[in-house]
């Protein structure tokens, strides 16, 4: 667990990369910035806030990490467009991760790879499908900001 920074050390992180709906094609490009907070009772704090630049409005998401142990955790997140979900969450030597299904259809995962070119930075890649079939794919790089 402790080889990973990202998610799992209190810290903060910030990227970009971009957002593709499937299947009209739109891509768009966004900024993300990252700050975990420090474990409370069992349980990390991590928000999340997406910026899209042509869209003028941004998402804030939070993260609940519990039950954390070398190999996995449980996630809650939380937001204004679908309230609630939980998911499932893995730990590997070079990789974090988390998948969710939400009762109300929309299903998804993302991915963030650590990179050779430092101990805090990422490669994100992420899937969501929604009820309708709609995909949304996310690709960008995050890297943490507070390493001296």
């Amino acid at each position: 667990m402790a080889s990973h920074l990202f998610l799992l050390t209190p810290g903060v992180w910030i990227g970009q990369g971009r957002v593709v709906f499937e299947p009209s094609g739109e891509k768009m490009h966004f900024y993300t910035h990252w700050e975990s907070q420090e474990e409370k009772e069992g349980v990390l704090i991590c928000r999340q806030k997406v910026e899209i630049p042509s869209e003028g409005e941004g998402v804030e998401n939070l993260f609940y990490l519990s039950q954390i142990s070398a190999n996995g955790f449980a996630i809650l997140l939380e937001n204004e467009m679908i309230g609630q979900a939980r998911g499932i969450g893995i730990i590997e030597p070079t990789r974090v991760g988390w998948q969710f299904r939400i009762e109300s259809g929309l299903e998804g995962f993302e991915v963030y790879q650590l990179q050779e070119s430092g101990p805090g930075d990422y490669r994100l890649h992420a899937e969501y499908l929604s009820l309708d079939q709609c995909r949304t794919v996310i690709d960008g790089l995050i890297w943490r900001k507070d390493i001296s």
